[in-house]
C-alpha cells in the first residue's frame, strides 16, 4: 500500500494604478462608433487571491481512495473617484455633436446633499470551500468502479458599506419609508 499527500498553495496580487487623475473641468465626450475625447480613467485597483488545495491518496492493490479540500479567498478594491467625478456627454453622431444635441450624459458621482464630489470606492471579498471523497476500485483491466462525493460552498460575496449586492427593493407605497436600495 502507498500513501501520497499533495498540497498546493498559490497567492497572487494583481493591480493597476493609472495615475491620470481625471481632471473634473474636462468632460468626457463620446460620439457613438466614432471617437472619445477627454477620457482619463484614473482608476486604481488591486486584487488578492489565495488558493489552497490538499489531496490525500491511499492506494492498496487495485483499490484507490482519495479525499481532499480546497479553500479559496479573493478580495478586490477599486477606486475610480477621479474618473467618476467628471461630467460626461454622449452624442449619437457627428452632426449631433456639432449641433450640441446630447443623446445622454451625467454629472459624475456627487453627494446629493452637499453637492461635493464623493469617493467612488468599491470593495468586495469572495470565499469558496470544497471537500471531496472518491473511492476507485479496478475490478478488471477494462472495468473500474468509481464512487465519489463532493460538497462546495461558494459563499456570498461581501462588500463594504457603500455597496450592496441585491435587487431593487422599494418601500411600501403609503409608508414613511420610501427609500430605494440597489
Amino acid at each position: 500500500s502507498r500513501f501520497v499527500n499533495e498540497l498546493a498553495a498559490s497567492l497572487d496580487r494583481v493591480q493597476d494604478d493609472n495615475d491620470n487623475d481625471g481632471q473634473p473641468s474636462i468632460p468626457y465626450m463620446s460620439i457613438t462608433n466614432v471617437a472619445a475625447e477627454g477620457f482619463a480613467t484614473g482608476f486604481h485597483w488591486f486584487n488578492h487571491n489565495l488558493d489552497i488545495r490538499d489531496t490525500a491518496t491511499f492506494v492498496r492493490h487495485s483499490h484507490t481512495m482519495k479525499a481532499g479540500i480546497e479553500l479559496f479567498r479573493s478580495d478586490f478594491r477599486g477606486d475610480s473617484s477621479a474618473n467618476n467625478n467628471r461630467p460626461w456627454y454622449n452624442f449619437v453622431n457627428i452632426i449631433d455633436f456639432v449641433q450640441d444635441s446630447i443623446a445622454n450624459g451625467g454629472f459624475g458621482y456627487f453627494d446629493p446633499q452637499s453637492g461635493l464630489s464623493k469617493p467612488y470606492i468599491y470593495e468586495t471579498t469572495q470565499q469558496a470551500t470544497g471537500i471531496f471523497g472518491q473511492d476507485e476500485w479496478k475490478l478488471r483491466p477494462n472495468l473500474t468502479l468509481t464512487f465519489g462525493i463532493r460538497w462546495d460552498d461558494y459563499g456570498d460575496p461581501a462588500t463594504d458599506d457603500q455597496w450592496s449586492f441585491s435587487n431593487l427593493q422599494l418601500g411600501a407605497p403609503n409608508s414613511a419609508d420610501r427609500k430605494s436600495v440597489v
